[in-house]
């Protein structure tokens, strides 16, 4: 199976169908790592983190973004629990 978005890689890690990646560093925190016990790995050094949308550079960003998701460099994975 390809997974092409944040969504279906946050879904599939989490086991989790209406999982929703969230870019702002509160919602983040809150929704991805602790709600979902799911963290992003591989995001751009360099490169602030926050809503795709409004990251400078155009389409250049997304695509390299798009890139390393696909390439498994940005990647999801689970998070272990504290016991």
């Amino acid at each position: 199976m390809t997974l092409h978005t944040d969504t279906e890689l946050a879904e599939t890690v989490s086991k989790t169908p209406s999982a929703k990646m969230h870019y702002t560093a509160d919602n983040y925190l809150e929704k991805v790592v602790m709600g979902l016990r799911t963290e992003l790995v591989g995001w751009p050094v360099g490169m602030p983190f926050g809503t795709v949308s409004e990251l400078k550079g155009g389409k250049a960003v997304l695509e390299r973004l798009l890139r390393e998701l696909r390439s498994g460099r940005r990647h999801f994975r689970g998070v272990a629990t504290r016991r």
